[in-house]
């Protein structure tokens, strides 16, 4: 009894062809939601039924069995083509071509083409001739040619965009340039079997070619996770974000960077590739002298000439998922609105705290001044009724009193008024302010004084309004310093703690009896002051003074104020 089929060696490198397909078809399917996955689906899937359709010709002897089997891989090469040809339009990103109306116009050759084989080939237009011994022979005709040259229109059009992909993607373009090969490999594989100029007959060339391209599939799925995130579109996504992107190296050279960070640096791409970070970054040392930290970090830098761009640049570490380190990305994000809106409200709180500040000042000075004047006016009374009874002795103490009076006053205005630039009305930040005022005033009344600030807080800051009051304190504490404590030495602290910065400000001279508080004099108005500026900014005011052993002032500031 004669088997139509029975087994034969050239068979076996078809099966295996089509099992290789058929499991890499397996694995695609996970991914038939990403881009260009249903199009290599049916790639993979029709390769795996021309494969075994291939080798059920090799293992038929009915010469019309193997006939049959050899005509119906014509429209397989069809099919593969029109499919790669989708599989690189949607994998790229020109998906919205594949629109119902596309797909229909691409199926109709395919469709004809098996309705010519279906119907007896349709005499001398599809085959002109054909022949068995031992292996079919087929010699094409029109039909068949027709689509070829369709099949062969497709693949340079798809050349085309993988050659643009070559060019635009350099992440991995070793890669593109492997599926380019194969993709040029499988049309040439192609076209030498449509000229009966196959070298390895009666194996099928063009099928051994797709097992190559299927091998790089393969490496490019598995290796580089090929449907995860999609070249065309990690490439586009890079180009297209404002945000800028910039890879280091292990030596800090410039590995990638986006077309946002040439425009942030005035670089272009091929100036700055394989440049030192170093070098190309100098404009923003604060930013160089922290490329070598291992952990993430964050510096604010500004760029370009008027309007001001202000960007936060952050460096985080590249690590490789088995903890080596690879390089660095640098991210520069854009914060110029929030900036300028920031550095509106700033001055808007600036103008209010001065406003602020104008009437609390007017008040305070009212105080002091009725106070001053309501003494001078009682020792110039006294000494006029001590000029109508001749005491002359008396007469020149009160004078010498009302002097002293007058001079007080006078320092109190000039303290109030010109004693600290307040940074409010200038460029000058609030430390920087508070040092400059504690300057003056030890080169002034010849008393040492100390600041005392931790870094972060100093670079921080404490906000305008809080600012605003902090140093009236201050001023208000350093002038009863002056008039009362007969002191050495004096210290301004401040220190963090937790939810809350804390102020002191001590001093080493003779110190006071708080009782005396109570009664209304300078003092008295001074130390109201200094508790009514804390409670406006919402902190406690705390005032520790024992007799003979110097004074501190203690203001504790809501942190988030």
């Amino acid at each position: 009894m004669n088997l139509p089929y029975q087994f034969n060696p050239y068979m076996l490198s078809m099966l295996v062809s089509a099992g290789f397909a058929g499991t890499l078809c397996l694995y695609v399917w996970r991914y038939r939601t990403a881009p260009g996955a249903l199009p290599f689906v049916v790639l993979l899937l029709t390769s795996m039924l021309w494969g075994i359709a291939s080798a059920l010709e090799l293992a038929a002897t009915d010469p019309s069995i193997a006939i049959f089997w050899a005509k119906m891989q014509a429209v397989p090469q069809v099919v593969v083509g029109t499919a790669a040809f989708c599989f690189t339009l949607d994998y790229v990103g020109f998906g919205k071509w594949l629109n119902r109306t596309s797909l229909i116009l691409l199926a109709i050759p395919p469709l004809i083409l098996a309705l010519l084989i279906l119907t007896n080939d349709a005499p001398s237009l599809v085959w002109t001739r054909v022949w068995f011994d031992r292996y079919v022979h087929l010699s094409r005709g029109p039909a068949i040619l027709a689509a070829a040259s369709y099949v062969m229109v497709l693949s340079l059009l798809a050349l085309g965009v993988w050659t643009m992909l070559l060019f635009r993607w350099r992440l991995h373009r070793w890669l593109v340039g492997g599926i380019f090969l194969v993709m040029v490999t499988v049309r040439i594989a192609n076209l030498l079997d449509l000229l009966n100029l196959n070298p390895i007959a009666p194996l099928n060339l063009t099928i051994l070619a797709i097992d190559l391209s299927c091998l790089v599939y393969f490496i490019a799925l598995y290796r580089f996770q090929f449907f995860d995130v999609t070249p065309i579109a990690r490439a586009t996504a890079l180009e297209q974000t404002t945000e800028g992107m910039m890879v280091l190296d292990r030596q800090n050279r410039i590995a990638e960077l986006n077309p946002a960070v040439q425009m942030i640096l005035g670089v272009s791409l091929r100036h700055a590739l394989g440049q030192e970070a170093k070098r190309v970054l100098s404009a923003w040392p604060n930013l160089v002298e922290r490329l070598d930290t291992p952990t993430p970090t964050q510096v604010e830098i500004q760029a370009g000439a008027e309007p001001i761009q202000y960007y936060n640049a952050h460096l985080l570490p590249l690590v490789s998922p088995r903890g080596f380190q690879l390089g660095r990305l640098l991210l520069f994000h854009d914060i110029s609105e929030l900036k300028r809106a920031h550095l509106r409200l700033v001055e808007q709180q600036r103008v209010m705290a001065t406003l602020a500040e104008r009437e609390r000042l007017a008040r305070e000075l009212h105080d002091t001044l009725v106070q001053a004047t309501a003494s001078i006016r009682m020792q110039a009374e006294t000494t006029n009724q001590l000029l109508t009874q001749g005491e002359t002795a008396a007469v020149r103490t009160n004078l010498g009193r009302i002097a002293d009076a007058a001079q007080e006053m006078h320092l109190d205005l000039r303290e109030y008024l010109f004693g600290m630039p307040a940074p409010l009305a200038t460029d000058q930040s609030f430390f920087v302010a508070l040092r400059n005022y504690l300057a003056q005033f030890e080169q002034r009344w010849m008393i040492p004084t100390q600041l005392r600030v931790p870094a972060e807080l100093e670079q921080r800051g404490l906000g305008t309004m809080v600012e605003a009051q902090i140093l009236r304190i201050v001023q208000e504490a350093l002038s009863n310093v002056r008039k009362h404590a007969s002191a050495h030495h004096v210290e301004v602290i401040f220190e963090r703690e937790a939810m809350q910065v804390q102020l002191i400000i001590q001093d080493d001279g003779r110190g006071f009896d708080p009782a005396q508080l109570a009664v209304p004099n300078a003092r008295g108005f001074g130390t109201r002051s200094m508790r009514e500026r804390a409670q406006a900014i919402g902190g406690r005011f705390e005032m520790q003074s024992p007799p003979g052993k110097g004074t501190r002032v203690i203001v504790n500031i809501p942190g988030d104020k």
